[in-house]
């Protein structure tokens, strides 16, 4: 009923702001990150032409899902025909905005089919458009949905059943060799070889967010997170119980910033290990003054569909 969706709405709300405020006391940059941080970095990166490529990807990624469902829909319409059952006419609205006590709703709906409906909308008009995640999102919120879905909506038809099985191995091996398999091309297997090489033989690097994994595993600190570097692009925001106040975010930025450009300058890195073309944290310009470039390495990403060139930077002698 909207009474008891009301009172757990409510509920739900003031769990949902206890929960923010514990957390907020203990990790007081949370918020900064998910919230302050993506809203003022969301339009770097909202692109309609990336979410209809993700979303046309995962299409054919569960094409065979699709087709049980289309196989599932047929054959429930054929039953109805073979009993005789004819489509009543609802006198009333599919909605009941007046009974306190009654469904929204007057027709059932399917949870699972309602949440991956959800999820899809936040995917195309939100999320999919996010330039800084491949699939995630949609992994996330719409596979488990739809794969709930039409296997709850499935009944034990032998018949049916031939077809099913079959379509749902195909599916499997296309998840697992279509998009999780690495499957990368040997010259790419080779330059990841090279990169660890160079992070193995280094003690401090001034890294490209590709090398974080890496260099945790060999005890060293990361100077870019892969998420560092939108503190610093963060837009003012208002004074706030759920973050840092913005004058304190911009000062330790800049005095992050600066002290990386002293090290540079300091020659303190044994290799700096950098995107080619995008260096946020120190100017080319400036490095150049106190490193020699001596390899370019380009890597395939296959997850997330992207290839990436590392320059490779050593002190030159002063």
């Amino acid at each position: 009923s909207k009474k008891q969706g009301l009172l757990y709405g409510i509920l739900t709300l003031l769990a949902l702001l206890l929960a923010s405020l514990l957390v907020s006391a203990i990790f007081e940059c949370y918020f900064l990150h998910t919230i302050f941080n993506s809203f003022s970095n969301a339009s770097d990166s909202d692109s309609v032409a990336w979410m209809v490529e993700q979303v046309t990807e995962f299409i054919k990624l569960f094409l065979p899902l699709g087709m049980i469902f289309l196989i599932l829909y047929i054959s429930r319409r054929e039953d109805k025909k073979g009993k005789g059952e004819k489509q009543k006419i609802a006198s009333k609205s599919i909605v009941d905005i007046v009974d306190f006590n009654q469904p929204f709703l007057r027709k059932k709906l399917d949870f699972f089919f309602f949440f991956f409906l959800i999820g899809t909308l936040s995917i195309v008009l939100l999320l999919g458009k996010n330039h800084g995640n491949y699939m995630v999102y949609l992994f996330q919120l719409m596979a488990p949905s739809l794969i709930l879905w039409i296997f709850s909506s499935l009944h034990s038809d032998l018949r049916l059943g031939i077809l099913y099985v079959p379509l749902i191995l195909i599916n499997l091996a296309l998840l697992c060799f279509g998009l999780l398999y690495p499957n990368n091309p040997e010259p790419y297997e080779s330059a990841w070889d090279t990169l660890n090489a160079y992070v193995e033989s280094s003690e401090k690097i001034f890294n490209s967010p590709l090398l974080v994994a890496k260099m945790l595993e060999e005890g060293m600190t990361p100077v870019d997170s892969g998420s560092s570097e939108y503190y610093y692009s963060t837009n003012a925001y208002p004074d706030s119980f759920f973050a840092p106040a913005y004058s304190s975010v911009e000062q330790q930025g800049a005095f992050y910033l600066d002290e990386i450009q002293e090290q540079v300058e300091h020659q303190s890195y044994d290799h700096i290990m950098i995107t080619e073309n995008y260096s946020p944290f120190c100017k080319v310009e400036i490095i150049e003054q106190y490193y020699d470039m001596i390899d370019r390495v380009e890597v395939y990403l296959p997850q997330s569909n992207q290839s990436w060139v590392i320059q490779i930077w050593v002190p030159n002698p002063q």
